[in-house]
């Protein structure tokens, strides 16, 4: 397996996609938190993670490298204008191309105001990038201050779920993602605390989905 150094693939990244940034881990910091080692710009208070302005990077075991894995994160939100929490998945192979990216998180900018939206707005958006795709959809679902559960599923088949809350918010085809890479979780414009975090070894396809559209009908399905 080719290793590249985090750095460089989050510079390359970076330069082509204006409206996420990557950050690799600011710092050597390391600590143990939910039973796995996380490193970066972290700390620990009060049992929770906590994740200052950069990420929290764990490198999950070989031997969980494979289709039908998932994972999740809970964390707190304080609603606009506060710090805006993400997270992604780095794939690593060995070609010259060596990684896919999931990402999904509160969007950079503030949505634009409009008949729906009399106030700048914060929503979510997923995105695929690898070596030939660069899609940043929006998934037209309003941040709300309190405490959520972000995941990122990958099936079986190889499309991958982005979660919120119990519901799908968008399912990718043919990705191009084979396992669970590096996992960051990510805290932009100030702090973020996590409060849990699971990595789901068998993971299943959906077989219902609640809307997750502009209503905020977050919906609650079986997360297994």
């Amino acid at each position: 397996m080719i290793r590249i150094a985090k750095r460089a693939l989050v510079a390359a990244v970076a330069a082509v996609i204006p409206l996420v940034a990557f950050a690799p881990p600011a710092t050597a910091d390391e600590v143990t938190w939910k039973g796995v080692t996380w490193n970066g710009s972290v700390r620990l208070e009060g049992g929770n993670l906590v994740v200052d302005s950069g990420t929290a990077h764990y490198e999950p075991p070989v031997a969980s490298r494979r289709l039908g894995t998932a994972f999740q994160a809970t964390y707190i939100d304080h609603g606009s204008g506060h710090p805006k929490p993400s997270v992604y998945v780095v794939e690593k192979e060995a070609t010259e191309t060596p990684f896919a990216v999931a990402w999904f998180g509160v969007a950079t900018n503030p949505r634009p105001v409009d008949a729906t939206h009399p106030e700048p707005w914060d929503d979510y958006i997923a995105q695929r990038y690898t070596a030939t795709i660069n899609e940043i959809p929006y998934v037209d679902v309003g941040r709300k201050p309190g405490i959520h559960t972000m995941r990122i599923g990958l099936r079986d088949d190889g499309k991958v779920d982005y979660w919120l809350d119990g519901c799908v918010t968008k399912t990718f085809d043919d990705f191009g993602l084979s396992y669970l890479g590096d996992i960051y979780l990510e805290a932009r414009h100030g702090s973020v605390t996590f409060t849990d975090f699971t990595m789901i070894p068998s993971y299943r396809t959906p077989t219902e989905a609640k809307n997750c559209g502009a209503d905020n009908a977050w919906g609650s399905l079986g997360l297994s």
